[in-house]
């Protein structure tokens, strides 16, 4: 994953993938980690390959291992993006801090960072059009202070959750299940822009429960 000033939410440690690295490897996988500037990881085996300890290794080199990818799993933005986008690579998206609409047309499903209310009172007090609005539009001008603003905190997603997200993804490659899951539009999200997002089951349930308190 990568961290910088334009997202700064990407920033799940290598430590909290290591949990899911091991069970895709244990599964018959190969992993690689497309990452050229983060902290090269301490975990080691012969069918993972962490890119960040790699030198030169250019856009080209990474395009061609997506090419032969089974699925992504990680921030689904750069060249994972356009993988999904252009060849509907499966993909699980992590880190995002809401629910935006990338790749919906594709198979991709959502597992955000989990959001928690801490200050009812904030929370009630604000108009419920505009509570929605900058809920889930925090992805544009992203800080924590938007969700501060909001009574609400964002938490890192815990290895576990990973793990789980990424066996859900699993599913439904393997059955095609795509069209079972829950999506935004059961939420009553993203209806002007006349499409769904697939949502890990974790992140409906945490969704869910905050838009019930105020729809």
């Amino acid at each position: 994953l990568w961290t910088g000033p334009s997202q700064p939410w990407r920033d799940s440690p290598i430590e909290s993938y290591i949990v899911t690295i091991k069970y895709l490897i244990s599964s018959g996988y190969s992993v690689v980690r497309l990452n050229l500037v983060g902290e090269p990881s301490d975990y080691t085996d012969p069918h993972f390959y962490d890119l960040s300890q790699v030198n030169n290794c250019d856009a080209s080199i990474q395009t061609e291992i997506i090419a032969h990818s089974s699925f992504i799993v990680g921030a689904n933005t750069g060249l994972t993006g356009f993988a999904q986008i252009i060849a509907s690579l499966p993909t699980l998206a992590v880190d995002h801090p809401d629910l935006f609409p990338h790749s919906p047309w594709g198979r991709l499903l959502m597992l955000p960072k989990t959001l928690h209310i801490v200050n009812h009172s904030k929370f009630n007090s604000i108009d419920r059009k505009e509570l929605r609005f900058k809920l889930f539009s925090l992805n544009q001008k992203w800080s924590s202070s938007n969700l501060d603003s909001l009574g609400i905190q964002c938490h890192p997603l815990t290895p576990q959750q990973i793990l789980v997200g990424t066996k859900e993804l699993m599913h439904c490659i393997k059955y095609n299940h795509w069209k079972s899951k829950h999506h935004t539009s059961e939420l009553g999200l993203f209806q002007h822009m006349r499409c769904n997002v697939l949502l890990s089951e974790q992140t409906y349930k945490t969704i869910g429960s905050i838009i019930s308190s105020y729809c």
